[in-house]
C-alpha cells in the first residue's frame, strides 16, 4: 500500500515537473530568441563620454537653425556591419540512395561604409540631408541589400567597393519632421522619403520636452514601386543634459523597431541582376547630442539589427534568410 502511494506521489511529481517544463521552456526559448535579436554594437552606443550638465529648468523647443540659407552642417559618416547568412545545402544521404539530406551552414561577412553628411539650410526653416562620397565595401551581395534598405533605392550589388557621389536622404523642417509633398491633395512618395536613414538620424521631438519626458514616434517608408511599405515606431526620450566643449547639449535616446516588405536588386555577377522581395524586421537604439546654443547636432551613434527572409523570387535558395547587424557613427566636422 505504501509502495502504491509512493508511486502515485512520484508520478504526480513527474507530471507536475512535465507541466512546469512545458509552460516555462517556451518562454525561455522566446527570451533567448529575443536576446539574439539585439545588436552586438549596443554596448558601443551606450558608452558615456560627456560630463553631465545642469538642467536648464525650462521646456526647450529643439529646432535646427534653418533661417540662414548659407548655413551647412558637415558630419563624418562611418558604418560597420556584420552579416550572417544561413545557407541550405542538399546532398545524397548515402551512396546509392535517392533520398536527399539537407544541411545548413552559416556564412559570416563584413561590410563597411564611409562618407560625409551635409545638412544644408534652405533659409525658409527647412533643410536637406545629403550623403556625399559614400564608399561601400562589401564581401557578399546580401550585405549590399542592407545598404539598399537604409538608403531607400535599389542598385546593382557587386562584391568589392561601390562609390556614390551624392545621395539625397531627406528634406526636413526645422523640428526634424519630413517635408510633405502633395499634388492635387494627394501625398506624393518622393524618392528621398524611401530612406530609412532620414527617419533614424538626427532625431528631434515634435514638441517641447522636459528632462526625462518622452514622445512616441511613428513613420512609414514606402517601397521603390510604392506597392508596399515599411512601418516603424519608437520612443524618443530627453535623457539628460551634458557639457560638450563648454556648451549645454541635450542627450536624446531613441528606441525603435521596423517591419515590412521590401524589394532589393541583387547581382550574381556583372551581367545578371534581379529584383527580390524580402520580408524584414529591425530593432535598434540610437543616442544623439543636440547643441542648444548652436541649434545643431554634435554627434551620434546608432546600433540596429535586421532580419530579412525572401518571400518571392526566381531562386529562393540563392537568397537565404539573413541577419544584418550595424553600427553608424556620426561626428560634427568643424
Amino acid at each position: 500500500m505504501y509502495l502504491i502511494s509512493a508511486l502515485k506521489s512520484r508520478n504526480l511529481k513527474l507530471s507536475f515537473l512535465l507541466v512546469f517544463a512545458l509552460l516555462v521552456f517556451p518562454f525561455a526559448a522566446m527570451a533567448d530568441k529575443e536576446k539574439d535579436f539585439t545588436s552586438s554594437f549596443l554596448k558601443e552606443v551606450l558608452k558615456e563620454k560627456y560630463e553631465e550638465a545642469k538642467d536648464p529648468t525650462k521646456e526647450d523647443s529643439f529646432k535646427w537653425a534653418f533661417f540662414d540659407p548659407r548655413k551647412v552642417y558637415k558630419y563624418s559618416y562611418k558604418q560597420t556591419m556584420h552579416s550572417i547568412v544561413t545557407m541550405t545545402f542538399t546532398k545524397k544521404a548515402r551512396a546509392g540512395y535517392r533520398a536527399l539530406r539537407e544541411t545548413k551552414q552559416q556564412l559570416q561577412q563584413n561590410g563597411f561604409a564611409t562618407g560625409v553628411i551635409r545638412v544644408k539650410s534652405n533659409g525658409n526653416f527647412t533643410g536637406r540631408i545629403e550623403l556625399e562620397n559614400l564608399e561601400v565595401t562589401s564581401q557578399h551581395p546580401t550585405i549590399s541589400t542592407f545598404f539598399q534598405s537604409l538608403l531607400g533605392f535599389t542598385f546593382k550589388t557587386n562584391i568589392g567597393k561601390t562609390v556614390f557621389p551624392k545621395i539625397l536622404l531627406g528634406k526636413i523642417k526645422e523640428n526634424g519632421s519630413p517635408v510633405i509633398v502633395k499634388h492635387e491633395g494627394k501625398l506624393l512618395f518622393t524618392k528621398e522619403r524611401r530612406s530609412k536613414l532620414s527617419k533614424l538620424l538626427f532625431p528631434l521631438p515634435l514638441k517641447p520636452l522636459k528632462l526625462g519626458e518622452s514622445i512616441d514616434i511613428t513613420f512609414e517608408v514606402p517601397s521603390e514601386n510604392n506597392t508596399s511599405s515599411t512601418k516603424g515606431k519608437g520612443s524618443l526620450i530627453l535623457s539628460k543634459y551634458v557639457r560638450i566643449e563648454g556648451r549645454t547639449c541635450a542627450k536624446f535616446v531613441l528606441d525603435f523597431s521596423m517591419s515590412g516588405l521590401e524589394t532589393f536588386e541583387q547581382s550574381s555577377n556583372s551581367y545578371f541582376s534581379r529584383k527580390v522581395d524580402y520580408r524584414s524586421k529591425s530593432k535598434g537604439k540610437s543616442i544623439f547630442y543636440f547643441d542648444l546654443q548652436k541649434r545643431r547636432f554634435v554627434s551620434g551613434k546608432l546600433a540596429m539589427v535586421q532580419r530579412a527572409t525572401q518571400v518571392k523570387g526566381i531562386r529562393q535558395d540563392s537568397s537565404p534568410p539573413s541577419q544584418h547587424d550595424t553600427l553608424i557613427e556620426i561626428d560634427l566636422i568643424k
